[in-house]
């Protein structure tokens, strides 16, 4: 697997546990939207994070990184980058990109920074024109976690975009769905089977979508995330 050297040219917080990192590499770096990349900590220690946006950004590579006190896998990475401005990559990663060819609705389905999974698809369908039905659905705790709105705002140009955000603590004020981001996937009664629909986020919530489909008679041919080869 090539690495690359990339300079840390972005660091800086969203909100008080979750990152905006820009990396620029000292060569070009191909990927497709929806990969990930691995960030070398050692020999045997590379750290996987989704590419949060299209190919084509300049050389850029954005990454989005949820590091909350106690989690340490994630924050040792943001105290290398701070420490050290740079950082070895391998990239391209992963089998669950954009399926360029089909011309399908789409489901996105992100729990926390599994949005920079979504946010890197949606990117991608921006720039090609896409015209099909896209539903994003973002669940978080509480409505702050949707760290990054803009985004949102610039795939309201997408010709039968919807975004649906989920919030699962129910002590806040929100005055939209409540619940985990799938019970509102299904309570919409969508015909899922007409859609290519991509997951990322926990891994339990991954393969209880996948367990619930199944559940409803649809198979997961259609069903892309990297949790799948994991679980």
């Amino acid at each position: 697997m090539q690495q690359y050297q990339c300079k840390v040219t972005v660091l800086e917080p969203y909100d008080e546990s979750t990152w905006h990192v820009c990396l620029t590499p000292a060569e070009p770096v191909e990927f497709r939207a929806g990969q990930y990349l691995q960030v070398v900590m050692g020999d045997k220690d590379k750290r996987p994070f989704s590419i949060a946006n299209a190919p084509g950004l300049a050389g850029t590579l954005e990454l989005q990184i949820g590091a909350p006190e106690g989690n340490s896998y994630a924050s040792q990475v943001i105290e290398k980058m701070q420490q050290q401005k740079e950082v070895v990559i391998e990239a391209g990663l992963g089998t669950a990109h954009l399926q360029s060819s089909s011309e399908s609705p789409i489901i996105l389905v992100a729990g926390g920074t599994g949005f920079a999974y979504c946010r890197a698809i949606a990117e991608q369908l921006l720039a090609n024109g896409h015209e099909q039905e896209i539903l994003l659905y973002w669940g978080v705790h509480t409505p702050e976690k949707l760290y990054d709105m803009p985004a949102i705002e610039r795939y309201q140009q997408l010709t039968g975009f919807k975004f649906i955000p989920v919030i699962d603590n129910q002590a806040c004020e929100w005055d939209g769905a409540r619940g985990t981001v799938l019970d509102k996937l299904f309570a919409d009664e969508l015909q899922l089977d007409q859609y290519d629909i991509y997951v990322a986020g926990r891994f339990e919530m991954a393969k209880a979508l996948r367990e619930k489909m199944a559940q409803l008679g649809i198979g997961s041919e259609r069903l892309y995330g990297d949790a799948f080869s994991f679980i």
